[in-house]
Parts: structure tokens; sequence; C-alpha cells
């Protein structure tokens, strides 16, 4: 994601992050998950200063992972159709970048498969927020 962001001069910003944090997942299979979501963010942020931002949190007993861009933003007619195969919001016709339409059909399935969730979280004004949450297990690891 790196070299994307490089390309288009879009700033990569790590927001808060919970540490200490144990999830019982399919590490790969959650790295695509947020490598497809940061990839997307990265098409999609614009304007004077573009950024892609990621950030974690614990709310109750689930564990959560954040990737905010501002971009064009998600129309609220389209909020869940994005997450339907072959399926693009109207965002796309603002950005040169190609897709198939999968990706975010793809990492909703393997949320589930996790026992977890993708959502698009509220409207926040600007541009768009994706969150992956996944249960914590009980045995939390020493940050360090």
């Amino acid at each position: 994601c790196q070299g994307l962001a490089l390309k288009t001069r879009v700033r990569l910003l790590a927001g808060e992050r919970a540490s200490g944090v144990v999830v019982r997942a399919d590490a790969d299979r959650l790295a695509q998950v947020c490598i497809n979501l940061i990839s997307n963010a990265i098409k999609y942020a614009h304007g004077q200063a573009p950024y892609v931002r990621v950030s974690s949190r614990i709310r109750g007993n689930d564990y959560q992972v954040l990737v905010e861009d501002n971009g064009p933003g998600i129309r609220p007619a389209e909020r869940e159709l994005i997450f339907s195969k072959f399926r693009r919001g109207w965002a796309h016709t603002q950005t040169p970048e190609a897709g198939a339409g999968l990706g975010l059909a793809i990492s909703r399935q393997i949320m589930r498969r996790l026992g977890g969730t993708l959502t698009l979280m509220p409207d926040s004004g600007t541009g768009a927020c994706f969150c992956v949450t996944l249960a914590r297990c009980q045995e939390e690891r020493s940050p360090g």
C-alpha cells in the first residue's frame, strides 16, 4: 500500500492504536481485508492534502480497525450496494484507478467467515470510514 500511496501522493496516517489485543482469526485473511480497505481508501482520497488514516480501538468485547479517507464519500443509497459483487459507488468516476467491484464484497465475506463484521461507519461529512470488527480473546498480551 505504501507504493500506491507514494505514487498517488496520499499521506498514510497512523491514528490511535489499541495495544495488547488478542483476536482469534486467520492472520493472512485479516491482512487481505486490511490491505483491500487501505488500497481502496488510497484510490479515493483526494483534495489538497489527501490522506488515509488507519486506527484501532477496543469497544466493549470487540477489537476494531478503522480505515478512513478524505475522498468524496459514499452516497446514502450506495451504503449497502458497495458490498455487492461487481458494484461500485458513484465515486469510482472520480478516480482513474480501475476496479472490478469485488474487493468490498470479498472482504465482507472474509470477515463473516472469521466471525467478524465489515461495516461502513455513519457519514462523517467527508470521505468514508470502514470498520473491521472482531471479538477479543480474554487473554490479553502485555504491550511491548
